[in-house]
């Protein structure tokens, strides 16, 4: 039996009066004041590291603590400066050792979610003022599992637009089981800008790997990030625009009908393992360059129904729970109506943070998607 233990370090920050000021840009506290960062460690079997960063406190100014089940490093674990002015603000880092993780802050605002920074402020006051702060980690028990997931990004290459005008009851989508290498957008331009290729997160086309092999062909598709670069945002997703504005006048007519499926598969893992996998499909008017903004104000909206400079209908289903067996493939399937106005499809794969987020590789442990469909049907009046 794995048994649990933690490491808990301790901020203290204490402000003194009857000190001369410092020149730190930003900091300030009334003249006569001095600030004092004091880290130290309670019990654990766990290490890491409790840092200041560079520019955002005076240079002379330095926390840099190692700290190794319950000691410190004799140096680094104390300093102060003095300041004076408006207050001010300013972060710790915490860093854990291979195999802990990192938990929590206790007063000290996270910069986001379970992120390895916080920021302190305060602001002018008379007297003594101190801040208590834990920095909480605890040994990793999905190290081995987080160490194993291939970053896998040497799959991917250049944006190649099929271009295709898909006929009734033929595969709609291009690369439909990642035979050839997906594409990685930008920041700017997330969602791809013409008809008939993969683009989206930190994603990539792989063979077998992590006791997976590909449900169609020699590839399948790893959602590695949940972004351009590992982040919070919570889901990895890869993208496909399907043109349908060749079908009218049934568009027009609602005699268009769509079924989309997918085969999800992932690692057994550990207990931070993510389960949730997706489809989400996006009836679009206009052309494709603008899929990005109006998939942005989609989003923004945050409804199904009709959004202005947005799309004309959100379409998904229930998001798979995958199981825990990577010998098995798992469909998901979504069948809805093309919605009068629609000239092309935005269709969204992915998977989804839905047990820890988190905002370092690895995000996910050794989740995969292989043999996409989508399927135009006429309806029969």
């Amino acid at each position: 039996m794995f048994r649990r233990l933690f490491l808990v370090c301790t901020a203290v920050l204490s402000v003194v009066a009857g000190l001369t000021g410092c020149s730190g840009e930003g900091m300030g506290l009334p003249a006569g004041t001095t600030v004092t960062v004091d880290v130290t460690s309670g019990r654990g079997s766990g290490g890491g590291t409790v840092m200041s960063q560079v520019g955002t406190v005076p240079p002379t100014f330095v926390i840099d603590c190692r700290i190794a089940d319950t000691t410190r490093s004799e140096f680094g674990c104390k300093d102060s400066f003095g300041d004076a002015g408006g207050g001010g603000s300013f972060p710790l880092v915490a860093s854990p050792d291979a195999g802990s993780q990192f938990v929590r802050w206790t007063g000290c605002d996270p910069i986001s979610g379970t992120s390895l920074t916080c920021s302190l402020s305060f602001a002018p006051a008379s007297g003594d003022i101190e801040f208590n702060v834990t920095a909480r980690f605890e040994q990793d028990a999905c190290y081995e599992v987080k160490t194993s997931v291939p970053n896998s990004i040497a799959g991917t290459g250049p944006a190649t637009p099929a271009n295709l005008e898909p006929t009734y009851e033929a595969e709609a989508l291009a690369n439909s089981s990642f035979e050839q290498v997906v594409t990685i957008g930008t920041n700017a331009q997330l969602l791809p800008n013409a008809i008939g290729y993969w683009q989206g997160d930190r994603n990539s086309r792989v063979g077998a790997q992590q006791g997976v092999s590909p449900n169609d062909g020699s590839f399948m598709a790893q959602f590695i990030a949940s972004g351009i670069v590992p982040g919070p945002t919570g889901t990895a997703e890869l993208i496909q625009l399907v043109k349908v504005s060749h079908l009218e006048p049934d568009v027009s007519n609602g005699l268009v009908r769509a079924t989309v499926t997918a085969r999800f598969n992932r690692v057994a893992g550990c207990a931070e393992t993510d389960t949730n996998m997706l489809i989400v499909v996006a009836a679009m008017p206009g052309d494709p360059s603008e899929s990005q903004a109006r998939w942005s104000a989609g989003l923004a909206a945050n409804i199904d129904g009709p959004v202005p400079n947005g799309w004309l209908g959100r379409f998904r289903p229930t998001a798979l729970t995958s199981d825990a067996d990577p010998a098995t493939w798992e469909e998901l399937r979504l069948v809805f109506d093309v919605p009068a106005g629609t000239t092309y499809l935005v269709v969204d794969l992915g998977a989804t943070e839905n047990v820890r987020n988190d905002d370092v590789f690895p995000e996910l442990h050794g989740h995969y998607v292989d043999r996409a469909s989508l399927v135009l049907s006429r309806i029969t009046p």
